[in-house]
């Protein structure tokens, strides 16, 4: 008999909104570099 439990703690959607933020705080500081004109 297959339950379905809610886990508090799930590495995958861990792993997926650290992936979401790294990217976008690239784009972010990619976005900053190019409108204040600084060449990395």
């Amino acid at each position: 008999q297959h339950r379905h439990e809610r886990q508090p703690f799930r590495p995958m959607a861990l792993l997926m909104v650290l992936v979401v933020i790294v990217v976008g705080m690239s784009l972010v500081s990619l976005w900053y570099a190019k409108a204040h004109g600084v060449l990395l």
